[in-house]
């Protein structure tokens, strides 16, 4: 797992074209300060194995989110405006809840550490590790997410 300022991407390059093509978009839109649309989910094919989705929400309480892991991608958590609680843990050592291979993803029972994602910085999720995205503090409040899923 990789937290970082979207600034210093270039650090991340050396993980491949894929890490570099979803970095370079989000340093993009960031620098350009191009507005997305803040009440529509939607998709964005950047390249053979990189998607983004374009997610704006209402965080959660941690009790109402969901820890998962992902065997096939990566998962890039960029926030350009807003504040995510994203929960952190190890995959060994928890609790499979529920498997959907066919969509890549599998969600845990246990407990994980909560970081915080400030507009401007991202997270880099491996395989290994499992994370619950949508968190808060205590009170909801409006989040513009981007989530590039890379294959692996």
């Amino acid at each position: 797992m990789i937290i970082d300022h979207i600034s210093n991407r270039a650090f991340y390059y050396g993980l491949g074209e894929n890490f570099r093509t979803a970095l370079d978009y989000f340093a993009l839109l960031s620098e350009s300060k191009k507005e997305l649309p803040e009440n529509m989910e939607h998709d964005i094919n950047l390249a053979d194995g990189v998607s983004i989705r374009v997610r704006p929400m209402i965080t959660k309480p941690a009790e109402q989110c969901r820890i998962e892991s992902h065997e096939k991608e990566a998962d890039i958590h960029f926030v350009p405006y807003g504040i995510e609680k994203i929960g952190y843990v190890p995959l060994e050592g928890l609790e499979l809840e529920e498997a959907n291979p066919e969509g890549d993803i599998s969600f845990w029972y246990g407990q994980s550490e909560q970081l915080t994602l400030k507009s401007g910085f991202f997270m880099i999720a491996f395989p290994q590790d499992a994370h619950m995205p949508c968190g808060c503090g205590e009170e909801p409040a409006f989040l513009l997410k981007l989530i590039a899923k890379i294959r692996l």
